[in-house]
C-alpha cells in the first residue's frame, strides 16, 4: 500500500498541527513498516531538511518548490494540480489540516481540528481560516473519510456539512512518548513560579484557543470549589 500525506505544515516553525503530522508519520512508519509513506510538501521559500525521516526506510519526502498561495488559489478555483502530479498514484492521501487535496484516484482522508474559522472567519488568516471558510464546504464531501480530533468537532462537522456519521471517526490527538520519560530536574530558569498545585495551559494567544472559557472555569474553581492553586499559562504568538 502507498499512502501520501501533506506535510507542508511542518516546514515552518512547528505548531500543534505540524507536530501532529510529524508524530503521525513517525507512528505509521514504526507500526506499519510494510506501508510506503510519501510525505508531500510544497513551498517556494521553505524546504524540508535533507535528513527528514531518514531513520525510516519506508518513508520518502517529495518537495515541490511551488508558491504556497498560488497552489491554494489553483486548488480553490481549478482543483489542480492534483496529488498524482506531485507524487504519483497513491492508495490513500491524507490532508491533515482542514482541507481536501485534489485527487484523480485512490481514497482521500482529511482531519478537522476545529471549526473556529466557520464561526469567526474575520479573526483568521487569509491562507488559513479564511481559506478553509471558502473552500472546505465545497470539498469536504470529496473526502472518503473525515477524522475529527474530538467529539465536539465531529458533531460540529456533521451539523455544518451534513456529513453522515459513518463517514466521520473521532481520533483524539495523542501525547508524544518523550512526555512519559523521566523528566530532567528543573533548573532555576525552568522552575515554575509557584509551589502550589496549578492548572497548566500551553498554547498560542488566539481567540480560538478558548482562553475566555479557561478563565471562567478557573473562576469557578477558585470561587465555588475553593481551589487553592494557580493558573500557569505558557503562551506564544500564533495565527489561526
Amino acid at each position: 500500500m502507498r499512502i501520501g500525506i501533506d506535510g507542508s505544515a511542518m516546514l515552518k516553525q512547528p505548531t500543534g498541527i505540524g507536530r501532529y503530522i510529524k508524530c503521525l508519520i513517525e507512528s505509521l512508519a514504526r507500526n506499519a513498516p510494510e506501508v510506503e509513506l510519501v510525505v508531500f510538501t510544497f513551498s517556494y521559500k521553505d524546504t524540508p531538511p535533507g535528513d527528514w525521516f531518514a531513520e525510516y526506510p519506508n518513508v520518502s519526502v517529495v518537495h515541490k518548490r511551488w508558491p504556497g498561495r498560488a497552489v491554494l488559489w489553483l486548488w480553490e478555483h481549478l482543483r489542480w494540480p492534483n496529488v498524482e502530479a506531485a507524487i504519483g498514484s497513491v492508495d490513500i492521501f491524507h490532508s491533515p489540516n482542514n482541507n481536501v487535496a485534489p485527487q484523480r484516484a485512490g481514497k482521500s482522508v482529511t482531519t478537522i481540528h476545529d471549526l473556529f474559522f466557520l464561526e469567526h472567519p474575520e479573526r483568521t488568516h487569509k491562507t488559513g481560516g479564511q481559506y478553509y471558510f471558502r473552500v472546505l464546504p465545497r470539498v469536504i464531501h470529496k473526502a472518503d473519510h473525515v477524522i475529527a480530533v474530538s467529539e465536539a468537532t465531529a458533531e460540529g462537522t456533521r451539523r455544518a456539512f451534513s456529513i453522515p456519521p459513518e463517514r466521520i471517526s473521532v481520533i483524539h490527538q495523542g501525547v508524544e512518548e518523550r512526555f512519559f520519560r523521566n523528566p530532567q530536574p528543573p533548573t532555576a530558569s525552568r522552575q515554575l513560579p509557584t509551589d502550589e498545585p496549578y492548572v497548566l495551559h500551553i498554547g498560542t494567544i488566539e481567540p480560538r484557543k478558548g482562553i475566555d472559557t479557561l478563565l471562567s472555569a478557573m473562576e469557578h474553581l477558585w470561587g465555588e470549589r475553593n481551589f487553592k492553586g494557580s493558573l500557569v499559562a505558557l503562551q506564544g504568538r500564533g495565527c489561526p
